[in-house]
């Protein structure tokens, strides 16, 4: 039986997407904390538009408080690491894929109106699994190997207005589509029996429509957001509600902190970011985040998401260089490889995006 678990597992991926590392997340890929350096460096906010070019994928009203024209492209990295301590022993596996690229842009057409349009990888599927089975007795020796290779990811190309209705209150929406495709490469190898070696390849394809929606209220040195994504078949919705306090009357500077739910209405996974940014000088920016949660899984017993994420922006005249690096870990106790008794399964990712942002 523990033989033929891992080979199920492995034929059903083509009707579930791949989660955050191990085969038991049926989730929609690896959701990426920021689709620019500077959204990564805040953990990911998504519940208030940033000033980099990225509120068309998170929260579009936030375009209209952008005073001029703003273009933006980031991309770097991503590494990722899983330690898995299961039924059928132990293994450790290390990948690396592009984790963010992104390129967008805000126009003013009036004091109240803006439009922008961005295209940006939302999730990445990549992965790499390998697990070794020992028979251990009077002499131990490798019986089987499990191997599955992964690659690919979800993109969204959208365009999108804001409008500014007073003061106080700022609306946006945004449509466009998901595309992108996942490959999957995967093996079983029977030392004992090589008969029983198998070998599957296939691909799955993305491709939908999506929408994001959104408000802002803003205040004198304070801002809260509000913000919807659609779902489809292999992206669930996203509602996001924060707020953020300005600490200087530059309203450059801020503390804040977001709440997320992932699937509303369904599983619930939540996630809770605390963020903030200062300058330590006039050109230099220093950003930070904290962010946990519970992931909510299917098969998933018991999880817990925690993340830590940094960055830096230069602020040379028009121009911006920013910087930001994220580190997030999951453990949970899942039932899909042996129901009835938990399996510990731990695994992390690191990920960099450099980014250019010009306002001309």
């Amino acid at each position: 039986m523990k033989t033929m678990i891992p080979v199920m597992l492995l034929a059903l991926l083509p009707a579930a997407s791949l989660g955050f590392g191990y085969l038991d997340l049926h989730g929609p890929g690896s959701p990426l904390p920021g689709f620019t350096a500077r959204s990564m460096a805040l953990g990911g906010m998504r519940s208030i538009g940033l000033e980099d070019g990225s509120s068309v994928l998170t929260n579009p009203s936030g375009m209209c408080r952008v005073p001029g024209t703003v273009v933006t492209v980031s991309f770097g990295p991503g590494i990722g690491s899983a330690m898995v301590l299961d039924s059928l022993g132990e293994s450790e596996n290390n990948w690396l894929s592009l984790s963010t690229l992104f390129a967008g842009i805000s126009v003013p057409v009036s004091s109240d109106l803006s439009v922008g349009a961005a295209v940006g990888k939302v999730t990445d599927f990549s992965y790499d699994y390998t697990h070794y089975t020992y028979e251990f007795g009077t002499s131990s020796f490798l019986s089987e190997i499990r191997d599955l290779r992964v690659t690919g990811g979800m993109y969204e190309s959208v365009g999108g207005l804001s409008y500014g209705i007073t003061d106080w209150l700022k609306m946006g929406l945004s449509a466009g589509v998901r595309f992108g495709s996942a490959n999957y490469d995967s093996s079983y190898t029977d030392k004992n029996n090589p008969d029983n070696d198998t070998t599957l390849t296939w691909q799955r394809d993305f491709s939908g429509f999506c929408w994001h929606g959104g408000l802002e209220l803003p205040f004198e040195s304070a801002l809260i957001g509000l913000s919807w994504a659609s779902e489809d078949d292999d992206y669930p919705a996203r509602a996001a509600a924060g707020g953020l306090l300005f600490t200087d009357e530059t309203r450059r500077g801020f503390v804040g902190a977001e709440v997320e739910l992932g699937d509303p209405g369904g599983r619930n996974s939540t996630d809770i970011r605390l963020f903030g940014s200062a300058f330590l000088y006039e050109t230099f920016e220093m950003i930070g985040s904290l962010s946990f949660g519970s992931p909510n899984y299917e098969n998933v017993e018991t999880g817990t998401t925690l993340g830590l994420s940094l960055g830096a922006g230069v602020h040379l005249g028009r121009v911006e260089i920013d910087a930001g690096f994220s580190w997030a870990s999951l453990g949970r106790d899942s039932l899909a490889l042996a129901p009835g008794k938990p399996d510990e399964l731990k695994d992390s990712q690191v990920l960099m995006s450099f980014g250019f942002t010009w306002r001309p």
